[in-house]
C-alpha cells in the first residue's frame, strides 16, 4: 500500500481545506479528517503527516465538529488507517 497525504485547496463555496490520502494500490481516495459522524469538518485541517507504513496519520484541525468539544483554536488528532 502506498498512501500520500494531500491538502486540497478550499472547495466550492469556501469549504475548508482538508487532507486526503490516495492509495495507489486500490486506487481510492480517503478523507483523513472526516468527523466521527461522517460529516465534513467545519474548519481547516493543517500539517497532515502519515507514517511510512501508512497506518497512522496525524494532523491539526480547527474544526469544531470532529469530536464533541472540538476547539476552534485547533486540536491535534491521530487517526488509524486500514493499512496492512
Amino acid at each position: 500500500m502506498y498512501v500520500k497525504p494531500v491538502v486540497l485547496a478550499p472547495g466550492p463555496g469556501g469549504a475548508p481545506a482538508q487532507p486526503f490520502a490516495w492509495d495507489r494500490t486500490s486506487r481510492t481516495t480517503t478523507a483523513l479528517s472526516a468527523a466521527a459522524s461522517g460529516e465534513i469538518p467545519d474548519g481547516h485541517t493543517v500539517t497532515p503527516r502519515i507514517t511510512t507504513d501508512g497506518r497512522l496519520v496525524a494532523f491539526t484541525s480547527y474544526a469544531t465538529n470532529l469530536l464533541p468539544g472540538g476547539s476552534p483554536e485547533g486540536s491535534a488528532y491521530i487517526r488509524t488507517l486500514n493499512a496492512p
